[in-house]
């Protein structure tokens, strides 16, 4: 069964963890190998740390997270993530005040990719873009359309980088969504494009998050910003429409606000009926 169908353009479509067909590098069965070449923060490293989650705090004795060999979750220990990975990604993790004073490299950007591209997105649509905002003289571009509260965080940060979603992501579905060579006319669709393309790019900044503090990065994601106004400085075309700006950088220990109380499980989870 398609998982749309050609001429069904007025529903969002699936988000689909579909992969390209064509040549290039593929994963092995145990998912995207990391190529060694950045360092990396484990559970007794550099990370930032405050609070534990309240949350995990008020875990009942002798029960755990669900993370570690005592879990009592049906599941192949092979096919989920350590305890120790967990802390880095999630419950260790912290939006930074300030960072190292230590640059990052690109190299690791192509690290980020390398991991965050083989998370699904709808009809694998991918239209996440990335700028790197490098130079005294983008960042002056850049600042003024921060709101006041950002523009020292984004000053001082080791690299800053705007999250846009690409209005044309459909030329791309013939390469990426080769299965289905009408996939594209879908998207003359221009509601269904626009909400396509936003939809699925706040998804990949999710990912986008989680793939930099897997690499040892503590990330700052920031909507607080007139998004109008830096798409028309950086996007005068139209082609893009800017999203958020996320600062990156190594975390400096204790440089981050308390921990804030996170919703239990019974106030985000329901049963329909």
């Amino acid at each position: 069964m398609p998982i749309v169908s050609d001429t069904d353009t007025d529903t969002e479509p699936f988000v689909s963890n579909a992969r390209p067909t064509g040549p290039g590098p593929r994963p092995t069965d145990s998912g995207p190998q990391h190529t060694g070449s950045s360092p990396r923060l484990t559970g007794s490293g550099p990370q930032s740390r405050g609070e534990p989650d309240p949350a995990v705090e008020s875990l009942p004795a002798g029960s755990d997270s669900g993370l570690d060999s005592g879990s009592g979750l049906d599941s192949d220990p092979a096919t989920m993530i350590d305890p120790g990975s967990a802390d880095l990604i999630f419950r260790e993790a912290h939006t930074p005040t300030r960072f190292a004073d230590r640059p990052v490299d690109e190299q690791v950007l192509r690290e980020i990719h390398d991991l965050v591209k083989w998370a699904p997105t709808s009809m694998n649509t991918q239209p996440m873009r990335i700028t790197l905002v490098q130079g005294e003289a983008n960042l002056a571009r850049l600042l003024p359309h921060l709101s006041p509260g950002n523009r020292a965080k984004v000053a001082a940060a080791p690299l800053t980088v705007l999250i846009s979603a690409d209005r044309n992501f459909h030329d791309q579905l013939p390469i990426v969504f080769p299965h289905n060579p009408d996939a594209r006319r879908i998207f003359d669709n221009e509601v269904l494009r626009e909400r396509t393309a936003v939809f699925n790019t706040a998804l990949q900044l999710g990912y986008f998050i989680l793939g930099a503090r897997s690499l040892g990065l503590a990330v700052g994601p920031m909507t607080g910003l007139d998004t109008a106004g830096a798409t028309g400085e950086f996007f005068p075309d139209g082609s893009r429409q800017v999203l958020a700006v996320v600062t990156l950088g190594y975390p400096e220990p204790g440089a981050h606000h308390p921990r804030n109380p996170r919703l239990t499980y019974e106030q985000v989870v329901d049963v329909a009926g």
